[in-house]
């Protein structure tokens, strides 16, 4: 114990143990104020501004449209070997739906 909770214990008069005759809330704050506490990382100024928008909208003309384009990264050798990787998959996945049996058989 720290020389907060040494402190608070008192000597029981029959019995000479050290007991703790704190209040369940007493102990409690105690207790956390011994833990650790997480700091914050922004002010409360910073948190909380009055009169700014929480989700500011962009200032778009009526003939601008928003699209998502696809790129693709790849060098023309990258995309045959995956082009060709995906062909040899769907060729294997379609001679593995005929079984054979022992002999050979369909």
């Amino acid at each position: 114990m720290s020389k907060e909770g040494e402190s608070a214990l008192q000597y029981n008069l029959f019995t000479g143990e050290l007991v703790d005759n704190r209040s369940a809330k007493q102990r409690r704050s105690d207790k956390e104020a011994e833990e650790p506490k997480q700091g914050m990382m922004f002010s409360q100024r910073d948190m909380a501004q009055f009169g700014v928008e929480a989700h500011p909208k962009i200032p778009l003309s009526d003939h601008t449209t928003l699209g998502l384009l696809f790129e693709d990264h790849r060098t023309e050798e990258e995309r045959a070997a995956d082009i060709q990787r995906q062909a040899l998959e769907n060729n294997l996945r379609m001679f593995e739906e005929v079984k054979l049996d022992e002999q050979g058989n369909e």
